[in-house]
């Protein structure tokens, strides 16, 4: 398939006729990354709440803890969306919840795989990841704005060394190509129907798509590992963990399943 990135910048020019997310959209060829430019022009008061930017390539795309991300041109989507915060900060992990089930429910739609999600913000299939979650807050006047940036792996063939036994695409998974304009459409819906109403409803349809609960899980947290169960998560976001028989949270730091299920 060749690259189909003409056909979304076409598709920008006018947007879809949702309430919120997707009705402005600025496209661009190439960038170090969307969330770097987003944040600037919100700060530059050049993009506002709803708006979202998405690129053919990123030349410095970023995930959690400054890990670069993949990011070549005709493969992925590489977006980022403006959000203006309606509850209170605890809760804004919920906007990380939300986005990984409304990329959950987008891969479904489109493709029919039905991909697994892993706190804090991955979404994976077959044990590897597909999608990265990066949120972040940016403070223009006397109000904060959330950038919520996403990358997803769609038509790669491979990747290289350092992360082909961690990542994967969706045409690695179904053997075909798809279209990024027809996964872009129906991602931009399922955002903008989820957002309208943010709460702790949320975190119950991102536990539904959970798989690990009461597994063992290796935590990588501050440069140190350690063996615990994954139990739950509470209201802001925290994962709640077994270790040495005694329950505690954790608001940071990765976990690697222990058990690989066939």
């Amino acid at each position: 398939m060749e690259n189909d990135f003409k056909k979304i910048k076409q598709f920008a020019e006018t947007g879809l006729p949702t309430s919120h997310i997707g009705r402005k959209i600025i496209a661009l060829d190439t960038v170090e990354s969307t969330n770097r430019i987003t944040r600037q022009w919100i700060q530059e008061r050049r993009i506002f709440e709803g708006q979202v930017v998405i690129a053919d390539e990123q030349t410095f795309g970023r995930g959690r803890l400054e890990r670069s991300w993949h990011s070549p041109p005709g493969e992925g989507i590489w977006m980022s969306v403006v959000i203006k915060p309606r509850v209170d900060i605890k809760h804004w992990y919920w906007y990380t919840l939300l986005s990984a089930v409304a990329v959950a429910r987008t891969i479904e739609e489109t493709t029919g795989i039905q991909p697994e999600l892993k706190w804090p913000n991955d979404v994976m299939i077959n044990g590897k990841k597909c999608c990265g979650i990066l949120i972040e807050s940016v403070p223009v006047g006397d109000r904060t704005l959330l950038v919520m940036g996403l990358g997803l792996n769609i038509n790669q063939s491979g990747f290289p060394d350092e992360l082909k036994e961690r990542a994967i695409s969706l045409s690695m998974v179904t053997g075909r190509l798809w279209s990024r304009l027809d996964i872009f459409k129906v991602m931009l819906t399922h955002f903008n129907d989820l957002i309208k109403e943010v709460s702790t409803d949320i975190i119950a349809l991102w536990k539904q798509r959970v798989r690990f609960w009461g597994e063992p899980v290796l935590v990588i947290e501050a440069g140190q590992s350690y063996e615990a169960i994954a139990e739950d998560i509470d209201e802001d976001g925290g994962l709640i963990i077994t270790r040495e028989g005694q329950k505690t949270k954790l608001y940071a730091g990765d976990v690697i399943l222990r058990v690989q299920r066939g």
